[in-house]
């Protein structure tokens, strides 16, 4: 590539969408791509690494001090520069790679925090080509006590010329709906998960149901035969999690119908917690779809107050249970986004899209919650450990019920929790069941499972 000064490729600020530092990275980054277009970005890096070392250097030896990202554009603009005149005729990859790095460098764990309320000025929505400033792993200090480690994502600095420590451009898969941000939860989930300096309080994954028998799965909607012993059955779920002062309570999918919710809502734990129960079918008319309901129950009521969270199911069910007949399905990725805390939740074979796993890695979700449905846990626990591990974040899934009756064959035992963690020298993925109606609790800290089966 042919030689040009730091003036020539560095993206102006009026090039960038807004004057915020972050639209300028943005606009670096995207400059990055547009340079290593057709080239093997490895290869250049590793020829390179002296000159990307110096630059960044050298930016950082006298970065200007910035109170307010607001209007800083064109600061770092004429930083950048400056610094670049002794670097003229560098690979302008190389230039455009370190000086994006550079700033991440200075002004990334500060951006980072901004960057959610950036996403308020673009209405909440983040679109491909779109900047994601990733958490980072404030998440696992939230969680636990400061010392934990944290393995490596998949998305890395080194490994993409359009990356740095905290940022990167949003390329999904073609197919994958459009992003919105939500801040239902906004001010109440990362104080309901941050520990202090106690040890992390249990999560629980709930399994009202012992059998498929229980379910009518030939038509729909599908609800379970003995619907007041199932509605007594999920209440109980929920008691006995917060009877255990559970941070998070996951419940298994077709178990959340309107009357289950409805009853849920009303029970009151003695510190806050998360309650995603699990999902059922909403029937109005010819629609059919399936409902995941989310809320935060606290001693004094409820978060959202009205009516929890919806989250439509995206891929309905096709196998031994037959086929679902949705006709509404999820058109958005919904992210929550609380302090450090980046949450989604999908339905069970939402997390068996590869092209989705990717999408919710890109976004940096560090908490995925998945109400599940199957007699086969191999692809879920494949798509949460995905997240987790690419994303660095933790996914739950709650499967149920434990014992799966189908034709001409024996009964199918499977897994009722699925865990996913991103720490370093754990085991990625624990999987665990009650093998009859109970709870499984998630020992965070002593990083185990414990099924607890009702008598």
């Amino acid at each position: 590539m042919a030689a040009m000064s730091f003036e020539e490729w560095l993206p102006a600020p009026g090039h960038a969408r807004g004057s915020h530092l972050i639209d300028f990275v943005e606009a670096l980054l995207v400059r990055c791509e547009d340079l290593a277009e057709g080239r093997d970005w490895a290869q250049v890096a590793v020829d390179a690494r002296g000159v990307l070392d110096a630059i960044r250097s050298a930016v950082a030896a006298e970065a200007p001090g910035i109170a307010v990202f607001d209007f800083a554009s064109e600061f770092v603009h004429a930083h950048l520069t400056t610094v670049g005149a002794a670097f003229d005729g560098v690979d302008p990859l190389v230039a455009a790679v370190a000086c994006a790095r550079a700033v991440d460098d200075i002004w990334g764990d500060d951006l980072a925090s901004e960057w959610a309320e950036l996403l308020a000025s673009r209405g909440d929505r983040i679109e491909p080509g779109d900047i994601v400033l990733s958490a980072g792993s404030d998440h696992i200090t939230d969680l636990y006590s400061p010392g934990r480690a944290f393995s490596a994502p998949r998305f890395r600095a080194a490994d993409g010329a359009a990356r740095t420590r905290r940022a990167g451009i949003y390329r999904p898969q073609q197919g994958v709906p459009s992003v919105v941000v939500d801040r239902s939860l906004s001010r109440v989930l990362a104080p309901l998960l941050a520990t202090g300096d106690g040890r992390a309080r249990p999560w629980v994954a709930g399994v009202p149901n012992t059998s498929s028998a229980e379910w009518d799965f030939d038509r729909a909607p599908i609800r379970p035969r003995d619907r007041v012993r199932h509605l007594d059955a999920a209440e109980r779920v929920v008691t006995d999690a917060f009877a255990l002062d559970a941070a998070v309570v996951v419940l298994p999918e077709f178990s959340g119908y309107v009357d289950v919710i409805d009853r849920l809502r009303q029970a009151r734990p003695q510190r806050p917690t998360l309650v995603v129960a699990g999902s059922g079918h909403e029937s109005t008319g010819k629609t059919l779809r399936n409902v995941a309901s989310t809320w935060i129950a606290r001693p004094d009521g409820t978060i959202p107050p009205d009516q929890p969270i919806r989250t439509l199911k995206r891929v309905p069910y096709d196998g031994a249970l037959g086929t679902e007949p949705l006709t509404e399905v999820a058109s958005t990725i919904t992210v929550q986004i609380s302090g450090p805390w980046r949450m989604a939740i999908g339905i069970c074979r939402d997390l068996c899209d590869p092209a989705i796993t990717d999408a919710l890695a890109q976004l940096g979700v560090n908490l995925l919650v998945v109400p599940a449905c199957s007699p086969k846990t191999t692809n879920l626990a494949r798509g949460a450990e995905a997240v987790a591990v690419d994303a660095g974040g933790f996914a739950l899934v709650a499967n149920g019920p434990p014992t799966f009756e189908q034709p001409n064959r024996p009964p199918a035992k499977v897994a009722t929790a699925i865990w996913c963690t991103p720490l370093d020298r754990t085991e990625p993925r624990l999987m665990a069941s009650t093998d009859t109606a109970g709870v499984v609790i998630v020992d965070l800290n002593g990083h185990r499972l414990i099924p607890n089966p009702w008598p």
